[in-house]
């Protein structure tokens, strides 16, 4: 592992995998007044997120609360809260972005309001890339099949192209369910696209701002089989999970028919920061889950496990939100755990020698 590391990584970068372990530990902090957020977002020294129609910022790294703004309401400024259909947040430029379920809007660094752009009916988790847009549309071909797209649109919000298309884990013509719910995840870093195809191993499509593809990422990897076990715990989350609890277990089966496929997803997650892809597995399905660390050119550096996530709940997946309660930034993982009556935020280095 260490001589992966050096062939790519400043020698700066190295010292600091190596020692961290042994100098860090992890830290647990409840975020005031923050009961449902719905993604997690950190770049330098701050923590953003989103709880309803409130963006609450963090001074790291003592999680001090910094700033909080927005309100519930469809005004100028406002957004809607619709439990499950998630607003987020991330830093532009010198304004903070915000997606939410109607509408773009840009804050000042103060938290105030400067100005919003209605955006597409059922498109979510859009993000700025270049001078354009990217983000998640659910769509229905051929009068009944539904299909998660990545989109890319203009500064208008006209639709350039569609850079993938993966059948829809929930196809309500059918009336099925698979499990698990393989969404089609996306991310944007130094104006490049990433798209996972994970539905054809492990791929990663990478785009320009423009909509060309430029590379792509692969690892031979085998996947790993759904057999008798994995459909047990698949089915014992899907039980577990809060919105299906919501709903009711037993309602939800005389709506739709649970199948498997032959594998699990060869990706479940996708984060980038610092240069490094962090590309979460379904080796390690829900406990540890494992992540594999990436060079940018698709080199693996390394890999690790963590237990304590928190994973997407069922029907954001349907909404085609692009939801993670986890983020990574300069070799630690932040991510949230859900409390009866409060959220905590966990902060924890990460070890990449602890699986060699």
């Amino acid at each position: 592992m260490i001589s992966a590391i050096k062939k790519r990584t400043p020698l700066s970068l190295i010292f600091l995998f190596l020692v961290m372990p042994i100098f860090m530990t992890s830290q647990e902090t409840v975020l005031k007044n923050v009961f449902d957020p719905g993604m997690i977002h950190v770049q330098k020294e701050e923590l953003i997120l989103v709880d309803g129609a409130t963006v609450f910022v963090f001074s790291l790294p003592d999680v001090s609360p910094k700033l909080s703004f927005g309100k519930k309401g469809q005004g100028p400024g406002e957004m809607t809260s619709t439990p499950y259909i998630y607003n987020s947040a991330i830093p532009f430029l010198e304004a903070y972005f915000v997606d939410s379920q109607e509408k773009v809007l840009y804050f000042l660094k103060d938290g105030t309001y400067v100005r919003e752009k209605k955006k597409p009916i059922g498109v979510s988790s859009i993000v700025p890339v270049g001078k354009n847009f990217v983000g998640s549309k659910l769509s229905v071909f051929d009068g009944k099949t539904q299909y998660q797209t990545v989109v890319l649109y203009d500064t208008h919000f006209k639709i350039i192209k569609e850079l993938a298309r993966d059948i829809s884990p929930a196809q309500s013509a059918k009336a099925t369910t698979e499990l698990p719910l393989d969404a089609l995840n996306f991310t944007v870093y130094r104006d490049n696209i990433y798209v996972e195809r994970s539905r054809e191993g492990f791929l990663i499509n990478v785009y320009n701002s423009d909509g060309e593809l430029i590379r792509q990422i692969r690892n031979e990897r085998k996947r790993k089989s759904i057999g008798g076990k994995e459909k047990k715990e698949l089915l014992e989350n899907f039980k577990n999970d809060p919105s299906i609890k919501a709903f009711g277990f037993e309602n939800v089966l005389r709506e739709t028919k649970l199948i498997y496929p032959d594998y699990l997803p060869a990706i479940t997650g996708l984060v980038i920061a610092d240069d490094r892809l962090y590309v979460k597995t379904s080796q390690k399905y829900v406990v540890p889950a494992e992540f594999m660390v990436l060079d940018l050119e698709g080199d693996e550096l390394g890999r690790f496990q963590i237990s304590g996530l928190t994973e997407t709940p069922y029907v954001a997946h349907l909404n085609n939100v692009n939801v993670k309660y986890y983020t990574i930034s300069q070799g630690k993982i932040y991510y949230l755990i859900f409390g009866d009556e409060d959220t905590r935020l966990k902060v924890q280095p990460i070890d990449l020698e602890r699986t060699f």
